[in-house]
């Protein structure tokens, strides 16, 4: 169970991450083509909080929407204590090591997206 969470959040945070990125380059070339503002919440909701995140600012999209700047950071740590929480009560991971992991999830999906990013460009 966990290799499977773990290998969802990195889906979901490349697809969110993305999605961010097309979004941005459809609003550039005409704004009534953009992706929904409700599909690039439903990603975050579901654990690509991070994508979203690093996505708003590395490519400087949507950072200045009041939603997205304080609505992101809030889904990221609701999404990711629920995972942990997730966890903990299944006993997959001890209490102590739940702030590690916690710190590990993020760590990896951040570095993931900033990775890809730079191989694209």
């Amino acid at each position: 169970m966990v290799g499977f969470m773990f290998f969802f959040l990195i889906i979901v945070n490349f697809i969110s991450f993305f999605l961010m990125r097309r979004d941005k380059k459809v609003t550039l070339e005409d704004e009534n083509q953009s992706i929904k503002e409700k599909v690039l919440f439903t990603f975050a909701i579901f654990g690509g909080g991070l994508g979203t995140f690093t996505a708003m600012h590395l490519l400087k999209h949507k950072n200045e929407e009041a939603k997205f700047y304080y609505g992101i950071p809030v889904l990221i740590l609701v999404s990711n204590l629920a995972i942990v929480s997730i966890f903990i009560a299944n006993n997959l991971v001890d209490l102590s090591l739940g702030t590690p992991l916690f710190i590990l999830i993020n760590g990896l999906i951040i570095v993931g997206c900033i990775a890809i990013l730079r191989i694209i460009e």
